[in-house]
């Protein structure tokens, strides 16, 4: 046949890429991927130092609280000793002598330790009751739904 016509060649010619064009597009899309990569190592890296100072402040915190909780329980033990001697003094000075006096405080702490666990264990017991009561109170329930009348 004859030859392309030359407007037809000259538009292939156009459509082809030359190639500065594709190393100049390559070289843009490394560049761009290298810039991506940066940000992510950059963004890695403060990822990595945010958990490092949540660690730091979470440790800093359980420490401090912990000294705190120390704290309260030695003055709550300090005071309750300084109520126990106090008790003891006056009734020693009720009774006249101070082995009464130690004795008599002695049975007031006791009594009063018993009084309060079988409060806490009273107030256990009732509680699982009412849970106890519920669970079977639903079992029931679901059993009588489950049986045709």
């Amino acid at each position: 046949m004859s030859e392309p016509q030359p407007d037809v060649a000259e538009a292939d010619e156009q459509q082809r890429p030359n190639a500065d064009d594709s190393v100049e597009g390559l070289s843009s899309v490394l560049a761009e991927l290298r810039e991506i990569t940066g940000d992510l190592l950059e963004l890695s890296q403060v990822q990595v130092e945010r958990a490092r100072i949540g660690l730091r402040n979470g440790l800093f915190n359980a420490g401090l609280a912990t000294w705190v909780y120390l704290a309260a329980i030695a003055t709550t033990v300090v005071a309750v000793y300084f109520l126990i001697d106090g008790l003891a003094g006056g009734l020693s000075e009720l009774f006249g002598a101070a082995w009464a006096g130690r004795l008599g405080a002695g049975f007031l702490v006791l009594t009063g330790i018993g009084v309060i666990v079988m409060g806490a264990r009273f107030v256990e017991r009732r509680a699982n009751l009412k849970r106890l009561r519920r669970r079977f109170s639903r079992a029931n329930e679901a059993d009588e739904k489950r049986t045709p009348s």
